[in-house]
């Protein structure tokens, strides 16, 4: 399987595809081009499907003048409530909620972006992970722990990164048990709102493999460009940035 040609086939037709449909139009039986899709990219095709047409939906919400409607069903959604329900999993907030509410929490994002925030230190957490990074950027690097290797939903636990010198630690500590992917993402300083919405050509990376908690581990995350078989990354990192940063002045306040 050329994985590629998958892959810009997917971003072409995403929104009047299927799974099966892909399969068929590569000569693969849907079992064995669902393997391999997940071999090569690490997440199943209708995972990346999916995030795809979130990615799509979004960006249209905020850069046109569009109903909601009209972007639903340019999405492939015949149904209000499944569409509804993808782009709340992923932002946080149902479509009519982000075109409403984008602009202020743009508004929030860019007062915030400079705070400092309280952050931890601990030889003995759960999880260590060394960041580095070669390309030079300016910006916040948002890392997660995720139940999918797959960032389109909230992470189980999340944090930001202000300061940031090419090479830094950060501790997870109290990780709630389960299983969960190391993944990261780099928020860069931008006057653009849609910018900080979308994130087709961010820096980011991942920790290789699944982490099953509780345990102890120490891993090393390098921020990249993006690649061809990254999955779309459909989170709302504003909010999820000043949710971290009210979450650490709260905690500061209570010590």
């Amino acid at each position: 399987m050329d994985i590629n040609k998958v892959l810009e086939y997917f971003k072409t037709h995403y929104n009047h595809t299927t799974v099966k449909e892909a399969a068929h139009y590569f000569g693969y039986s849907e079992s064995h081009f669902y393997r391999v899709f997940k071999k090569e990219t690490g997440v199943t095709p209708q995972d990346y499907l999916v995030s795809l047409k979130v990615q799509n939906s979004v960006e249209e919400l905020l850069k046109t003048n569009a109903s909601v409607l009209n972007i639903q069903l340019k999405s492939g959604y015949l149904s209000e409530g499944t569409f509804t329900n993808r782009i709340k999993k992923s932002m946080i907030l149902s479509p009519k909620q982000l075109t409403t509410q984008y602009n202020k929490i743009y508004s929030d994002y860019k007062l915030h972006e400079d705070d400092e925030l309280i952050e931890e230190s601990c030889e003995e957490a759960d999880l260590t992970v060394h960041l580095t990074c070669e390309e030079q950027f300016e910006g916040i690097i948002f890392i997660g722990l995720f139940k999918k290797p797959i960032p389109n939903q909230s992470p189980v636990v999340g944090k930001a990164i202000l300061k940031f010198d090419k090479e830094r630690d950060v501790y997870f500590n109290d990780v709630p048990p389960g299983g969960y992917y190391c993944l990261a993402c780099v928020i860069h300083k931008t006057y653009n709102p849609l910018k900080i919405f979308v994130h087709k050509d961010n820096l980011r990376g991942k920790v290789e493999g699944k982490m099953t908690f509780p345990g102890k581990y120490k891993k090393h995350l390098n921020l990249r460009l993006p690649l061809p078989e990254d999955p779309p990354i459909t989170l709302n990192l504003p909010l999820l940035f000043i949710n971290i940063l009210k979450e650490s002045k709260s905690e500061y306040r209570a010590d």
